[in-house]
């Protein structure tokens, strides 16, 4: 019975990513079945216990081993502490996943850990996602060229794709993934390519043309995504392959590198990256697209140092950056509707999730993982160093990727990482010696203690830090993130007390301020939290996002309760005054909101640089005075709206409008309208506005030619039938009045404005 038991054992053993395989689609969708993702959870450890029954080590020694012990300490601790499970279960059975992938090549029989095997299943899975990506990305239609001919293709494709799939992948996390695989595809054509030179391997031809088709579309989607950071680190990679071969290219590519870092290092000092990295942002982007992608980034990675520095012990929770970041940090420039699934940087996603343990531990796989890497490529004799090559330069595209985008481990994308890893250290560890077993059986024998001081170690040190004011804040900032998420764990009481207890013990601990002053003013304790609030610098920015944020959930009653204690620590903040105005008007309350925004000209010198901003609401102010009929005063705000931020079309487009309707100087508003069209050929607002101004200045000929103008440019758009409409009446042309009038009609059944017309014309 032993000997079966033993014989059985050894054989899942010698199969282990076979069995890792059967569980994958319980880990990867947890919420499919909560039984089975149990039962592969705990059937995944087991894999351990089965090779010590087999009689082999528990693990062969690899430099990675000891990381991932750490990672693995880390993961458990931030799923212990994740105020929001739902999200931080799937990424942590997704890298428990990826853990145990590698750790099945690594011990796994020498049949299932070849890198010729290895690279075809990569490459299939290079195929499934190019097929998952042409109708699971949003593509955006309506651009120019052959690159928008396409788009409109595979968006006319992806609209016929289940809404359930349909726009379901990021194209950024899609562009990463290709640039992690496709140097594996190209390495793969290439060993095809040779192995198909032998006879009676005539396949291999099959395989190798295959593969090359499939990364030439690979390098299309690339291209189609418009993800600039995976096309620029493909670009590199590529020449790193070059230099691989020709020496003056690797010295092209090393000069590159050295102005690179130069450049870098004077943008650093001089202050300028930013405005270097915001100019980089409109390359390839249609005209009038702001420029704030890079903004956006930088402002993400200081949120995320913040979360570091007040999650420091077991992190954020994994995966919960996103809804944390809008309840504890200040954003300007991102949009609140953008996605936040990862914080654009590998190594900040490492901290932000898992706290300092897992940031070091993270940094530490790297560190390890790259040269042995290249050491690995570079001693192998035999064909499969061609895939080895392409795998490690693979991982360098990721990593290089992940410097300023990102493919979290915890992603199912990252599958393909971890086989990687595992099989460039299945193969070092095959080249040290011919019988890779019997030796690390003795080396375990040998250095078996090292898991277990690593282990007690970590634990006295995590005891140690379980009593100091960096713990108690870091789980009090994770009680209170839970109960304002309106989780079941979420304690606010005991947050608050935690977080009064770091800050008794250690007053100058960074991040205390702000979350007692929330958790006081969740608790109702308003005229504490407004004093806290007052005493941190960040309070007005924070305040400002969360209002944001609550306005654009819809919770308009919390967002003008949290505006008033604002408008109490910050009265000339202009930025909480325009917010205010923004939550009168959505509550229809016209008057009051024209109340504050009348406040904002006033405050100007509060927004700093941010006259975008101070731009809308600037823009928002001439609406209402629009809207009351006071002409000249929208006039000056439109202006003022269009000075700010001159690439917005309706600003200058209702600026003109305002001041001819203010002036009647028609010269003057025509000038307007049509630097608006210079701007943005065929804007049918625009030319609309023109044929009001035309045919108000009662020039019927001119507002005649610029409603035909309009009706070219949306011939589905009722608005430009009635203006052409009122031009044909205008000019005499009766007929065709009524004709176009019946159009309005067809095309919206309740215009009101075209049944009073058509009840004063009649019928055609």
């Amino acid at each position: 019975m032993r000997t079966q038991a033993r014989q059985g054992a050894n054989w899942v053993a010698r199969h282990e990513p076979l069995a890792v395989l059967l569980m994958a689609p319980w880990l990867l969708f947890p919420e499919a079945s909560q039984s089975l993702t149990i039962g592969a959870l705990v059937a995944l450890p087991l894999l351990w216990l089965l090779r010590s029954i087999a009689g082999r080590p528990l693990s062969i020694n690899t430099p990675l081993n000891t990381p991932l012990l750490l990672l693995l300490m880390a993961l458990g601790a931030a799923v212990w502490v994740s105020p929001v499970p739902a999200l931080s279960i799937p990424r942590a059975t997704t890298l428990l996943l990826g853990v145990g992938l590698f750790f099945a090549l690594v011990n796994c029989d020498p049949g299932w850990r070849r890198p010729e095997m290895g690279a075809m299943v990569l490459t299939a899975a290079a195929a499934a996602l190019v097929l998952l990506a042409l109708v699971g990305i949003d593509w955006e239609s309506g651009q120019s060229g052959l690159m928008g001919g396409i788009r409109d293709q595979l968006s006319r494709l992806s609209a016929a794709a289940p809404d359930s799939f349909s726009g379901a992948l990021d194209p950024g996390e899609v562009g990463g993934t290709l640039a992690l695989l496709l140097p594996v595809v190209i390495s793969f054509a290439l060993l095809a390519r040779r192995q198909g030179r032998q006879p009676l391997m005539n396949h291999w031809q099959a395989l190798a043309w295959s593969s090359a088709c499939l990364a030439v579309l690979m390098a299309l989607l690339l291209l189609l995504t418009g993800s600039r950071t995976a096309i620029v680190v493909t670009v590199l990679v590529g020449g790193l392959v070059g230099a691989v071969r020709r020496r003056g290219l690797g010295v092209v590519m090393l000069g590159i590198a050295v102005v690179g870092c130069i450049l870098l290092l004077i943008g650093l000092l001089s202050g300028s990256l930013s405005g270097w990295m915001a100019s980089l942002d409109t390359i390839g982007q249609p005209p009038g697209t702001p420029p704030t992608a890079w903004l956006e980034r930088e402002e993400t990675w200081r949120n995320a140092v913040y979360a570091i520095r007040d999650y420091p012990v077991v992190g954020s929770g994994l995966g919960a950056f996103a809804p944390l970041a809008w309840l504890n940090y200040g954003f300007d420039s991102l949009a609140y509707d953008a996605s936040l699934d990862h914080v654009s940087n590998l190594w900040l996603q490492a901290g932000v999730d898992m706290g300092l343990m897992g940031l070091f531990a993270f940094g530490w796989m790297t560190l390890v993982l790259l040269p042995l890497g290249w050491t690995v490529q570079r001693r192998r004799q035999t064909d499969d160093r061609i895939v080895l090559a392409g795998m490690w330069l693979g991982l360098v595209a990721w990593l290089a990727h992940g410097m300023v985008d990102a493919v979290p481990l915890g992603t199912w994308p990252a599958l393909a990482v971890w086989a990687m890893m595992g099989l460039l250290v299945a193969a070092w560890s095959g080249e040290r010696a011919s019988n890779v077993l019997e030796v690390q059986e003795e080396r375990v024998r040998r250095n078996g203690w090292r898991p277990l001081i690593l282990a007690a170690t970590v634990v006295l040190v995590a005891a140690w830090v379980g009593r100091s004011p960096v713990w108690a804040l870091n789980r009090g900032a994770n009680l209170l993130d839970a109960a304002l998420l309106g989780e079941e764990q979420g304690d606010l009481a005991e947050a608050l007390a935690l977080v009064n207890a770091a800050a008794a013990d250690a007053p100058s601990l960074p991040g205390t301020l702000r979350r007692r002053a929330l958790a006081y003013y969740e608790s109702g304790e308003r005229a504490e939290a407004i004093r806290l609030f007052r005493q941190d610098d960040e309070a007005e920015r924070f305040l400002v996002s969360r209002t944001r944020w609550l306005l654009a959930e819809g919770s308009l009653a919390q967002a003008m309760d949290l505006l008033h204690v604002g408008l109490d620590v910050a009265p000339g903040s202009g930025r909480l005054t325009c917010l205010m105005g923004d939550a009168y008007r959505s509550a229809g309350s016209t008057s009051e909101a024209l109340r504050f925004y009348s406040r904002v000209p006033e405050m100007a010198a509060s927004f700093g640089e941010e006259t975008v901003i101070l731009a809308g609401c600037y823009y928002r102010l001439g609406l209402l005075e629009k809207r009351f009929g006071r002409w000249s005063r929208a006039a000056d705000s439109f202006g003022a709206a269009a000075a700010l931020d001159p690439g917005v079309i309706p600003y200058q487009a209702d600026y003109g409008w305002a001041l001819f309707q203010a002036t009647g100087e028609l010269s003057q508003a025509v000038m307007i309208e049509e630097a608006d069209l210079e701007l943005e050929p065929g804007a049918v607002d625009v030319i609309m506005i023109l044929a009001d101004i035309y045919l108000q200045a009662d020039r019927p000929k001119k507002g005649l030619e610029w409603s035909q103008n309009a009706v070219e440019a949306a011939p589905t758009v009722p608005e430009a039938w009635l203006r052409l409409a009122q031009a044909h009446w205008l000019s005499g042309q009766w007929e065709e009045a009524r004709q176009a009038l019946a159009e309005v009609l067809r095309l919206d059944p309740e215009n009101q404005a075209g049944a009073e017309l058509q009840a004063e014309w009649g019928s055609p």
